[in-house]
């Protein structure tokens, strides 16, 4: 979700949750705002977060763009729309359950709806469910 998303809109997302009885694991992105306010929620229910921590400083990766940042330091500028879609696939790898986004997007947030695109890329569940043109 977005990182300018509160902790109540988190909470109440969470609660709006349809399937939230089913959920076995939190997938988390590890950035500020929603993920890490969902790893809050995991935490507090007892549910297993599995991370996917964005690695901005990895080049060697497959697909790496290259580009140097307003500090001058050299990173990945790609690695956040990579990290999303291994999240995606991680989310529907399984054989036993289906993989669901839950998300809160604010402010058009150029990520999340990155992760919902890849959601639909990869038959993941998404609620709510949004119309992206």
């Amino acid at each position: 979700g977005s990182r300018d998303a509160t902790r109540e809109e988190c909470k109440k997302a969470w609660a709006d949750f349809p399937y939230k009885d089913d959920v076995i694991e939190f997938i988390s992105g590890q950035a500020s705002g929603a993920d890490s306010f969902e790893e809050e929620i995991a935490d507090e229910l007892g549910i297993h977060v599995e991370s996917f921590p964005v690695e901005w400083g990895d080049l060697s990766v497959p697909g790496a763009i290259p580009k140097y940042n307003r500090f001058g330091k050299l990173y990945n500028r790609v690695a956040g729309l990579q990290r999303n879609e291994r999240m995606a696939q991680y989310a529907s790898s399984s054989l036993d359950y289906q993989g669901a986004l839950l998300h809160v997007w604010k402010n058009n947030s150029p990520g999340t709806r990155h992760m919902i695109e890849m959601a639909r890329k990869y038959n993941l569940l998404i609620y709510p469910e949004v119309k992206i043109p």
